[in-house]
Order: C-alpha cells, then sequence, then structure tokens
C-alpha cells in the first residue's frame, strides 16, 4: 500500500498575503526596541560598560573587524560629536543612509507600498559585503583615515 501525498497549498500570484494586522505589530515593537536600545546607548557611553557586546576577533587577535567602533561611533553620534564618530568607523556612518532605506522600504511593503529595497537585489548585498572586506583589510593595515 502506498502513502498519497497532498499538494501543499498554493497562493494566488500576485495577491498580497494578509498578515491579519501584524506587520504593523512587528514594526511597532522593533521601533520601540529601537528607540529604547538607542536611548540606553545615548545615556551610556559604550567603553567600560559590561552589557555592551565585545568583538571576539579583536579580543582573540587584535585585528578590528568591519564592525569594531559601531558602538561607540553610533554613541558619538548621538550626542553630536560627528568628527569623532567618523574617526572611530568612517563605514558605519556611510552605510548608515542604506540601512535606513532598508527600514524604510521594509516598513512601506508592510503597509502595501511599494518601494525599492536595497537588500533584495544580490548586486547591492554583494558591493556591500566586498566594501567592508575592503575596510576590513584597509583599517588592520594601518592605512592613514581607516
Amino acid at each position: 500500500m502506498g502513502t498519497t501525498r497532498s499538494a501543499p497549498p498554493v497562493m494566488g500570484r500576485g495577491r498580497p498575503v494578509d498578515r491579519g494586522g501584524l506587520g504593523w505589530g512587528i514594526w511597532l515593537g522593533w521601533g520601540v526596541a529601537g528607540l529604547m536600545a538607542l536611548w540606553v546607548l545615548w545615556r551610556n557611553e559604550p567603553a567600560g560598560q559590561v552589557y555592551y557586546p565585545r568583538c571576539y576577533l579583536y579580543m582573540a587577535t587584535g585585528l578590528q573587524c568591519p564592525g569594531c567602533g559601531v558602538l561607540r561611533a553610533t554613541h558619538a553620534l548621538l550626542n553630536g560629536r560627528w568628527q569623532e564618530a567618523w574617526r572611530l568607523n568612517p563605514m558605519w556612518l556611510l552605510m548608515l543612509p542604506l540601512a535606513g532605506w532598508g527600514c524604510v522600504a521594509g516598513l512601506l511593503r508592510s503597509v502595501g507600498v511599494r518601494a525599492w529595497q536595497p537588500w533584495a537585489r544580490p548586486w547591492v548585498v554583494g558591493v556591500v559585503l566586498g566594501l567592508m572586506l575592503a575596510y576590513g583589510v584597509a583599517r588592520n593595515l594601518r592605512f592613514p583615515g581607516f
């Protein structure tokens, strides 16, 4: 005796999926959590705090990853110290507009507005990863300005 397999349910093409109102709730929850995290970062400098994450690559090898200095740079930005933020991690400052637009595009798509999503294109992801790799190598070679 054989078993019969039933076909999985097929969604209609081009029809939006009804999330039952969870789209706004999820965005609202992430927004509140993000604002709370930014408030904590604005109030408390990352240097010397035990509850901020540490870079394991830097602790193990002394090499800085492309993300090293992001928390301190964000703290400096939140406190209006742009030059210090640039000194700590210029790549982060250059990526902020793209990351911000990615969040805005995701929010717009959740309410049904079509918007260009930067992370949906493989070439954008490839360019960003390539730039991060190049920046990580350059900052460890001690080039001036990195």
